[in-house]
């Protein structure tokens, strides 16, 4: 006979459990398994990395699930069910005119054979999955709204935030409060601007990028705000667990402190914080491009006719390690850490290429995350963007753009000890007019048990050994 998962039952069921006091509780949820990635960027820390292996030595098609409508998606993934939702980028640039814009549904994937399990529809943005006090399978961080006028302006809409079951069902919010969500700016996505640990959900406004809610993911409750001017003072308290805040505005959480990088003057600053709000300590940093907490340590990266990567205790805000390369006209760069290494590709922007008579290759490029030496360099071939990162155990991979949407894309990998292209695989035009076996960019990708999984605007594929 066979047996239903946990999460196959209640969805199926229907059962939806109440987080007030006095309500049935399925028990806590304070970890997730290694194979699970549970936000876009795989952790709170934005690291990018799984310690489980994706497709090392080559890569075929395991499967490939397309959806009626394309748009830009948050892709993460827990216990062996693949969420894509919409994650509601605000841009200065139109989206392409393949993608009808954000479906403003939630889907949730088998990620054994890509089949549809179920959809939650009225979502404008998702932000991952947070363990909670209550729910074993905790909650999916989202957010919609509701036009409160005559038509359908900006000014005009109510903004709302919500947890729903990962499980579906007939009732599948958990909880609805009316408030601001986040969202992302320009290229950054909204995962880059939230966080959660400890059972709470750090994020920054969209209309204060200063502004910081911290919100219990059990009830949706407010636990506090702060306000950061622009000198980088709170001016309102904080409590609950510890944050890392690098922006405006990347968020990253751990258990232990709160840190914030305020990026809108010329001279970045990095503040540390305890879980009430007092202020440890400050650093003054170069602009920040990316950032990554992980082991205590919060890696930043900027760029100029150099780019500089170095680390920060903490605990002090010591600095630990710097190192300079030369990189020329390139500032537009991803990230990932292993718990070794390092990783970053290092590419022009859009300006930088436009205001360039030649374009430069991307640069991808290793380091020792605990002395910060470089171990190895290498060209990424035959593309014009690098849109992901990930880190899969021993292998780098990557989803990128060859140039404008209506080109096709790749995805590589490349062995983590010395950069080495282990495989890649090139979209081509079929007789038909589409491109496959992937479309035009790869937005998000993650890795988990031997797989490699990706979106590519409009189809969910995963990849696996041949």
């Amino acid at each position: 006979m066979q047996q239903l998962s946990r999460r196959a039952f209640l969805g199926g069921s229907g059962i939806v459990l109440g987080s007030a006091a006095g309500c049935l509780s399925l028990g806590s949820r304070t970890n997730f398994d290694p194979a699970d990635w549970p936000v876009p960027q795989a952790d709170a820390g934005q690291t990018n990395y799984s310690p489980t292996s994706g497709p090392v030595e080559d890569a075929e098609i395991a499967w490939r699930q397309p959806f009626d409508d394309g748009f830009y998606a948050s892709l993460f993934l827990v216990d062996g069910t693949l969420f894509v939702g919409p994650n509601s980028v605000e841009r200065s640039y139109p989206a392409p005119a393949t993608h009808t814009g954000d479906s403003e549904t939630l889907y949730a994937v088998d990620s054994a054979n890509g089949d549809i399990q179920f959809q939650i529809s009225d979502l404008s943005a998702v932000y991952g999955v947070a363990g909670t006090r209550t729910y074993a399978d905790g909650v999916v961080l989202a957010s919609g709204y509701t036009h409160s006028g005559i038509g359908t302006r900006r000014n005009h809409r109510r903004y709302r935030t919500s947890g729903l079951n990962p499980s579906g069902g007939v009732a599948p919010r958990r909880w609805i409060k009316q408030r601001l969500p986040p969202r992302g700016w320009g290229e950054a996505k909204p995962g880059q601007t939230t966080a959660t640990a400890g059972g709470t959900w750090f994020y920054a406004e969209p209309r204060n990028p200063m502004r910081i809610r911290a919100i219990d993911v059990d009830d949706g409750r407010q636990r506090w705000m702060s306000d950061l001017d622009t000198a980088g003072k709170v001016i309102s308290p904080a409590d609950t667990d510890r944050l890392v805040a690098a922006g405006p505005p990347i968020l990253l959480a751990d258990t232990d402190r709160l840190v914030v990088v305020d990026t809108t003057l010329n001279a970045s600053k990095l503040y540390l914080f305890d879980h009430d709000g007092r202020e440890l300590a400050r650093a003054n940093v170069p602009n920040v491009a990316r950032a990554i907490l992980r082991d205590g340590a919060v890696t930043l990266v900027s760029t100029g006719k150099q780019l500089r990567i170095e680390t920060y205790d903490t605990e002090t805000l010591d600095q630990q390690w710097q190192n300079t390369i030369e990189v020329g006209n390139r500032a537009h760069v991803h990230l990932a850490a292993g718990p070794e290494s390092l990783v970053t590709t290092v590419g022009q922007t859009d300006s930088q290429r436009w205001n360039s008579e030649n374009e430069l290759p991307i640069f991808l490029v290793g380091f020792d995350r605990d002395s910060g030496q470089q171990r190895w360099q290498t060209t990424v071939p035959e593309t014009r963007y690098v849109r992901s990162i990930a880190i899969g155990d021993t292998t780098v991979y990557l989803g990128t753009q060859h140039g404008f949407f209506s080109d096709p894309s790749s995805v590589f990998a490349y062995a983590l000890d010395d950069g080495a292209e282990r495989w890649r695989i090139k979209s081509k035009r079929s007789e038909s007019g589409s491109t496959e076996p992937v479309w035009r960019t790869v937005h998000s990708i993650l890795v988990s048990d031997g797989r490699l999984y990706l979106w590519d605007g409009e189809t969910l594929v995963a990849l696996e050994e041949p």
